[in-house]
C-alpha cells in the first residue's frame, strides 16, 4: 500500500492524488527488471594449480665414473713403483776404501806355486759390485766373473745346519745376495753387520739374485 509524502494518509490503489490533503501524487516509477548476475551461492572455482615438475634425474653415466677411474689409476701408479722400487735401478753401494778394485789379479806371468791355495788365482772384488755386475748384464758378469772369487761384504743373515749359507747385502742394504758355505762351522759365530771375505768357487744369478756357490771363509 501506498502512502501520501505530505500528511502520510494511506493511498487507495491508483489514486492521482492524497484524499486527505490533495497533494499530488507521484507516479511509480517501474522497477527495472533484475540482472541475473548468476548464482551468488556458489563456491569460487580455486585456481588451477601448477603441475610439480618431477625431480630431475642426475646422470650416472660417464661423469659417475670418473672419480673411480682416477681412484684406480693412483692405485695402479703406486703399484708399479713400489714393484720397480724392489728390483729397480738403485744407487750402486760404493766398494769400501780398503778393498782392492773388480780387477783381475791373477797371475797369468807365472805359475802358482805348488801348494797355493785357490785364493792366489781368485779375482778379487765386493759384494756389492758382483751385484751390480750380474743384475745390468748377467752374461757379461758370467764372462768377467768365471771363478774363483774373492769378495767382501757385509753378513745380511746366517743359515746355519747341513745347508749353510749368508745373506749378504749388495748393491744396496735391501739387495741380498746369497753365499751357499761349504763348512757351516764357519759361520756359527758370525752376526748380522760383520764383515767377510769369502772365496768361492764360482757365482751365478737367479731370478734376480746373485748367488756364490762353494764359498770358504777367507782372511
Amino acid at each position: 500500500m501506498a502512502f501520501c509524502t505530505r500528511c502520510g494518509s494511506a493511498l487507495p490503489t491508483d489514486a492521482r492524488f492524497c484524499p486527505a490533503c490533495g497533494n499530488a501524487v507521484d507516479a511509480p516509477t517501474p522497477a527495472a527488471p533484475p540482472v541475473d548476475t548468476g548464482p551468488t551461492d556458489a563456491a569460487p572455482r580455486p585456481a588451477p594449480s601448477a603441475k610439480p615438475r618431477p625431480a630431475e634425474k642426475r646422470s650416472s653415466g660417464a661423469g659417475g665414473l670418473i672419480l673411480p677411474v682416477i681412484i684406480a689409476v693412483a692405485l695402479f701408479v703406486i703399484l708399479v713403483m713400489l714393484w720397480s722400487q724392489r728390483d729397480g735401478t738403485r744407487p750402486i753401494a760404493a766398494p769400501d776404501r780398503n778393498e782392492a778394485p773388480a780387477t783381475a789379479v791373477k797371475e797369468s806371468a807365472t805359475a802358482p806355486e805348488p801348494g797355493a791355495s785357490a785364493a792366489a788365482d781368485a779375482t778379487r772384488t765386493t759384494i756389492a759390485s758382483l751385484d751390480s755386475a750380474f743384475r745390468d748384464d748377467p752374461q757379461g758378469a758370467r764372462t768377467r766373473y768365471p771363478g774363483p772369487i774373492t769378495a767382501t761384504g757385509t753378513v745380511a743373515g746366517v743359515t746355519p745346519g747341513s745347508n749353510a749359507a749368508l745373506s749378504l747385502e749388495g748393491r744396496t742394504p735391501f739387495n741380498f745376495v746369497v753365499a751357499n758355505v761349504a763348512d757351516a762351522t764357519q759361520i756359527a759365530n758370525l752376526a748380522k753387520g760383520s764383515r767377510v771375505t769369502l772365496t768361492c768357487d764360482r757365482v751365478t744369478a737367479l731370478a734376480g739374485t746373485t748367488i756364490l756357490q762353494g764359498c770358504a771363509l777367507g782372511e
